[in-house]
């Protein structure tokens, strides 16, 4: 195997761990939040929702610090912030505190464990992307950054969904913490020689403050918009940000609605969320082979989003067990297509330079979109039924494709 691959694989296989742990945090507190007296499932959009908005909101705010700073001491501090939030979880998990009081220590673990996550995210996602061979497709690159997200979300709710099952929820954040300390070990380990090198490659920093972190995000947008391509993909993350993430998010509300047993509620779960990853993870052994570069990636994207839109509807209205396993590796398959032509895309036409910047103010438009969704799907669903909230949803999600695709004209364009 060449250095270069090497070099990648030391920096992505650690990280599995991380993602892995977050996996299972995330599945064991929207379990919790769901099932709690104090809880359901508008609280749980909500917390989720504010979650998710902070810390896309951070990631923009510090992007120029990503950039700039030693990447492997970044990384670090945040799996400790990390580390600390997941042990944190044991005192809520042990019923010792009820109430309002309870939601809220709940939300304020969400939502630093969220924006601890996030940034670490970024600064994971930039790292790979800088040691990824050069003779890789921009298309294969995405989709292995992508795919450690979707090993984690096919092993954790195996396992979260057995430990809820038999009442060991505290189990979980012990498995997830001893997960991050030991990608900490490896990441010393394997990957700060290689980050610490690259980083002693970069040329001289300038003055961080705060209002320097906030010019990056403006340049950043003003060089985005001059993109037409680049701004219909992220109308179509926007959109499709708005319905299945968010759906997979409250899917305890949504379980609740289906024909599934009672006591059979937790094991379902675990199933559907696997399956879900399943279809990812199929889909990517395949294409890691066969990824190439595709000249066309807006036409490509609003083909998936049409498809997982119809998908999503047919799950409202199709309530037979084996369809709806069948239905989340279907929509798996189409998700992780979405994001490697996304991915690839956005890879290829954003320089190496500006690329943490770029890409933080694009997850912060395309992302604000799972916290609105989410918000909506909690308490709409909490109000009409979370079924046919989705279905409303997935109408709007096809009008607006359709409508970004009469207006604009970047969705067309090639990417050369």
């Amino acid at each position: 195997m060449k250095l270069d691959k090497i070099n990648f694989l030391k920096i992505w296989t650690p990280s599995c761990l991380v993602f892995f742990s977050y996996s299972l945090t995330i599945f064991t507190i929207g379990w919790f939040i769901t099932e709690s007296p104090y809880g359901g499932g508008d609280v749980l959009g909500i917390i989720m929702a504010t979650g998710n908005l902070i810390s896309t909101v951070i990631v923009v705010l510090f992007s120029g610090l990503i950039d700039r700073v030693n990447r492997i001491y970044f990384m670090i501090i945040t799996k400790v912030i990390l580390l600390l939030t997941i042990i944190s979880l044991i005192y809520p998990y042990s019923g010792l505190i009820t109430g309002f009081l309870l939601i809220l220590l709940v939300a304020l673990i969400v939502v630093t464990f969220e924006s601890s996550f996030s940034l670490y995210s970024a600064a994971l996602e930039t790292s790979l992307a800088d040691l990824a061979p050069k003779h890789w497709a921009s298309n294969r690159t995405a989709l292995l950054i992508q795919l450690q997200p979707q090993l984690a979300r096919v092993l954790a709710p195996i396992l979260g969904g057995a430990l809820l099952a038999t009442g060991l929820i505290y189990l979980t954040s012990i498995v997830a913490a001893i997960s991050i300390m030991l990608s900490i070990l490896f990441l010393f380990l394997w990957a700060s020689l290689i980050l610490t090198n690259k980083k002693e490659e970069k040329s001289p920093q300038k003055r961080i403050s705060f209002s320097s972190l906030l010019s990056d995000a403006r340049d950043s947008w003003s060089w985005i918009a001059k993109r037409q391509l680049l701004i219909f993909l992220l109308i179509v993350g926007i959109i499709n940000s708005l319905v299945v993430p968010s759906f997979y998010q409250l899917l305890p509300a949504f379980i609740s609605e289906m024909p599934i047993e009672n006591e059979r509620e937790e094991v379902f779960y675990g199933t559907f969320s696997s399956a879900y990853g399943v279809g990812m993870i199929f889909t990517s052994l395949i294409f890691i082979k066969v990824a190439k570069r595709t000249k066309k990636p807006g036409v490509v994207s609003a083909g998936l989003v049409f498809l997982m839109a119809v998908v999503v509807f047919l799950v409202t209205v199709l309530q037979n067990h084996y369809f709806l396993i069948a239905s989340s590796v279907v929509m798996g398959i189409l998700f992780i297509l979405l994001l490697m032509f996304i991915g690839g895309a956005w890879l290829e036409m954003t320089p190496p330079t500006i690329r943490v910047r770029v890409f933080s103010v694009r997850r912060l438009i395309t992302f604000v979109s799972i916290p609105l969704g989410t918000v909506i799907m909690g308490i709409g669903g909490a109000t009409i039924g979370y079924m046919l909230i989705l279905r409303i949803l997935v109408v709007f999600m096809l009008i607006a494709l359709l409508a970004s695709m009469l207006l604009l004209k970047g969705w067309t364009e090639k990417t050369d």
